[in-house]
């Protein structure tokens, strides 16, 4: 069957505050998780952070890191964003995503598994060009109606990514 094809749209920089919000508050929550040492032994787990790495944490949140915010904000609405070559992306697999009754991404076109590929290959693509060049002779083992997909994921998000997994 081979491996999925993911596709991500660049996150449109509007965005950034709210991702900030919600990692600020999931770091939060761990935080208070952590010092409540009676349910930590209801669960046993021991301590995740320590103060010093919360205050990092929150300090690298506030300054805009990307990594930091991804992490902390995926951990709250299932992994929707990534951080490839420092740039934020958004899964195009997913349908709307909400935040209680805010709509935290724009509405987008659904992309996923519009072909796959063998042996998981390492590969972020760029460009329509660049995914025919890496599939060679495999590009035209895609049926023309997902060759066409593809194509059209680039005319809708100039800049978006396919990655495999």
């Amino acid at each position: 069957m081979g491996c999925h094809t993911w596709f991500w749209a660049p996150l449109p920089k509007e965005y950034i505050p709210k991702l900030k919000d919600i990692a600020l508050q999931s770091l939060e929550d761990r935080w208070k998780e952590d010092q409540d040492d009676e349910f930590r032994k209801k669960i046993g787990i021991e301590a995740c952070i320590n103060e010093e790495e919360y205050n990092f944490l929150k300090y690298q949140i506030k300054s805009n890191n990307l990594v930091v915010i991804s992490d902390y904000a995926n951990t709250e609405i299932n992994d929707f964003i990534t951080i490839i070559d420092g740039d934020p992306y958004y899964d195009l697999s997913l349908g709307c995503i909400e935040i209680g009754k805010e709509t935290l991404m724009p509405p987008h076109h659904y992309f996923h598994d519009v072909f796959r590929v063998y042996n998981y290959p390492n590969w972020i693509i760029y460009n329509i060009r660049q995914l025919r060049r890496k599939l060679g002779k495999k590009w035209y083992d895609i049926p023309e109606e997902d060759r066409k997909r593809v194509s059209e994921f680039w005319k809708l998000y100039p800049g978006g990514v396919i990655t495999f997994g």
